[in-house]
């Protein structure tokens, strides 16, 4: 018998109302599913590039470890030396010599591994900062869409509770399920927006609580309704044709499904909003990184109850059978099962989203259908007018729905214009700058051109020019380095430019003059730039050569030594003379740049003074730049040059001496100071790593 439903109401029931919360709930979903797999691309390659290139993570990492390296170069030197003198032949002094060989690799592979995190971060970025220009607007278009919904939701729950004397049970139904959406909606801004941010945490707080208490409330006000259950009382009932079999008992029925969508909807928003566990319990048990293999295994292990052993020794015997079979069903479903709560406690937040989406979403199909099927099977047998009838509630509902239609549309826009904003102001920031790619071939072969280094990076480029010509030259013309994008929102330069001089002497004046110069609170550092030799000779056409990036961490070169002062140096012993020492230092030098010609790396460590005597080059030290693993393996040695009393020194390499010494420089060698015989100094072998053993005869002395 079909029961006596009630009258209609449009303003409760009408399909504008219905079409505004199902369509903005399933325009959630698909937004929330788009910033989801925006996510990946847009906050983990954005950190990832943050670490290496702001956040010094990365730097300082590579820097404990050139620490330990040195720490245990030196405590490895040590053990050779005491072992060169006890016992020179041991197995352990080789493998300590051994251990040295592989710092060294260690050290390189480094730098090499470094080199190509940069320009991979270089290339990916583009495409990071527009996943997270998208995955902002669309975050913003879920916060709006959950922030009108959760405002209609308490408007239609206030009402309903005010009216709930007078309304059906049928209109309480579709009060129910229509405010369902609701929470989908609100889960589906949670689970981008506020897993990873406080602030909207805080500040959406007092609107979700008051919606899951107004939803509380219903419910509860709803329940209490269905208790009295009457075919026979008008408005006591309603029709259960498409939503319920024939045989089930009402409101049994209505009660499960009210409480069980009830609990599931809360538990779904506290899960999204705290980015938490929907089963806290299950899920601490695999808070843990788990293995497929041993996903069962840990599950199990925590079943400690009886009603568990059981289901411990099916699973012991299915995994005999599955030495059989290729298949298991219980197995694989409590392998997936385990998997999805793990999951849920994956400690990030973008692989945890991930689970939430079944989790808090898959209501949407049962609300969707529950509302067009307790409609559809009710709406022959209301009284009065149809509630297809448009009144004043189903416009402005719809009106609400087109303002959202409205934010998305200003979201794209905003998108674009945001877009373009940063295109335009990039390609604004590049056109006043004249790359290096722009050098003029010329400029290069004449040798007029000359790094200044150390500048303050929000230094505009017209203080520098105004520096410049403080000191006297005026016609020159400034290359700036392309912008990295990674900082050309945040600064103006990169730090260094190469300035091109009227003529070569002009450079070199410019180079001593402006060495160690203030310049907002920091000092200017001169360098010559060093020419691709190998690149003109193999592709002589090329308008410019690109001269070597300067040293992302510029050792002190402005070092004032004053004249005739040198290194400490090793003084001889009554068994031996300084020249003999001197020369079986420089014998074993001999042998190791055989050594390294030998193995494709040769290391200069001799040089001719002006005599034709063989001297120490002053040291071999690394690279300066950061990133340059190609500059590793050469030798820099110090240039000098005597000014008003005082010595000036410059770290080079032995590459860039000639054009050094062609504007008066003279590398600077480790000579002795005339003394006596038995305790005149000698070159220093110290800042090589070199152990000098008191053998008078021996020759093998190790790095």
């Amino acid at each position: 018998m079909a029961c006596n439903v009630g009258s209609a109401n449009a303003d409760i029931a009408g399909l504008g109302i219905m079409i505004s919360f199902a369509f903005q709930a399933g325009l959630s979903i698909l937004l929330s599913i788009c910033s989801l797999m925006l996510w990946s691309t847009a906050v983990t390659s954005m950190r990832s590039a943050g670490q290496v290139v702001f956040g010094s993570a990365v730097a300082t990492a590579a820097e404990r470890a050139a620490r330990d390296r040195e720490v245990k170069r030196i405590l490895f030197t040590a053990f050779v030396e005491i072992l060169e003198q006890s016992r020179p032949e041991s197995r352990i002094k080789q493998n300590f010599e051994n251990f040295l060989v592989e710092l060294d690799q260690h050290q390189t592979q480094e730098d090499t591994t470094r080199n190509t995190i940069l320009p991979t971060i270089k290339l990916r970025w583009p495409v990071v900062e527009r996943a997270g220009m998208k995955k902002k607007y669309i975050d913003s278009v879920l916060a709006t869409i959950s922030d009108v919904q959760v405002i209609n939701a308490m408007g239609l729950l206030i009402a309903a509770l005010i009216q709930h004397e007078t309304l059906s049970l049928y209109h309480l139904r579709v009060v129910y399920d229509t405010s369902s959406f609701t929470g989908i909606s609100v889960c589906a801004s949670l689970i981008n927006v506020s897993t990873h941010t406080g602030n909207l945490k805080r500040t959406r707080a007092f609107a979700l609580v008051a919606y899951i208490c107004t939803f509380i409330s219903f419910s509860a006000v709803f329940g209490t309704k269905l208790k009295n259950w009457d075919q026979k009382v008008v408005g006591s009932c309603y029709n259960t044709r498409l939503i319920a079999t024939p045989y089930d008992m009402h409101p049994l029925s209505d009660k499960i499904y009210l409480g069980f969508t009830c609990f599931y909807s809360i538990c779904a928003l506290l899960s999204c909003y705290s980015s938490g566990l929907a089963f806290p319990a299950l899920a601490r048990l695999l808070k843990r990184h788990l293995l497929s293999d041993d996903l069962v295994q840990r599950f199990i292990r925590k079943l400690r109850t009886e009603e568990f052993l059981i289901l411990k020794e099916s699973i012991k015997q299915a995994r005999l059978l599955m030495s059989f079979f290729r298949t298991n069903p219980i197995e694989y479903f409590l392998r997936y099962i385990a998997g999805y709560f793990a999951l849920l406690a994956h400690p990030k937040p973008e692989y945890r989203a991930w689970a939430l989406i079944p989790l808090a979403m898959g209501q949407y199909p049962l609300h969707l259908y529950m509302a067009i099927a307790i409609r559809k099977g009710n709406e022959r047998f209301l009284e009065g007018d149809s509630e297809n009838n448009w009144g004043f509630g189903q416009i402005v509902a719809l009106v609400l729905c087109a303002a959202t239609c409205i934010e998305c549309i200003r979201g794209v826009s905003a998108s674009i214009l945001c877009r373009t904003f940063i295109l335009l102001f990039s390609k604004e920031e590049m056109s006043r700058h004249l790359g290096y790619r722009h050098l003029p071939r010329q400029a290069i072969l004449q040798d007029r051109l000359l790094y200044l280094l150390g500048l303050d990076r929000q230094a505009e480029e017209n203080e520098v020019t105004d520096l410049l010509r403080q000191h006297g030259f005026n016609n020159c013309i400034f290359y700036w380095d392309d912008l990295n994008p990674l900082f050309q929102l945040s600064t103006k330069h990169m730090g260094y430019c190469i300035v091109e001089f009227p003529d070569s002497p002009t450079r070199d004046r410019a180079m001593t003059r402006l060495q160690g110069v203030e310049f907002k609170s920091k000092r200017v550092i001169t360098r010559l730039p060093r020419r691709d030799d190998k690149k003109e000779q193999h592709n002589p056409s090329s308008s410019s050569t690109m001269p070597a990036a300067p040293a992302t961490s510029i050792p002190s070169a402005n070092t004032a030594k004053t004249e005739g002062q040198y290194p400490d140096a090793y003084n001889c012993d009554e068994g031996r003379s300084a020249k003999s020492i001197r020369n079986a230092v420089i014998e074993r030098f001999k042998q190791l740049e055989e050594e390294s010609k030998a193995q494709g790396r040769p290391i200069s460590f001799l040089a001719k003074d002006e005599d034709g005597v063989e001297r120490i080059r002053s040291a071999r030290i690394p690279s300066p730049a950061l990133f340059d693993a190609n500059s590793r393996p050469k030798t820099w040695t110090e240039a000098t040059k005597a000014q008003a009393g005082k010595r000036e020194v410059q770290k080079i390499t032995a590459e860039e001496l000639p054009r050094y010494e062609d504007i008066s420089w003279k590398q600077w060698l480790k000579t002795a100071l005339p003394r006596e015989e038995n305790s005149e100094d000698i070159g220093t072998t110290q800042d090589l790593g070199m152990s000098i053993s008191r053998k008078a005869d021996s020759n093998n002395w190790l790095p």
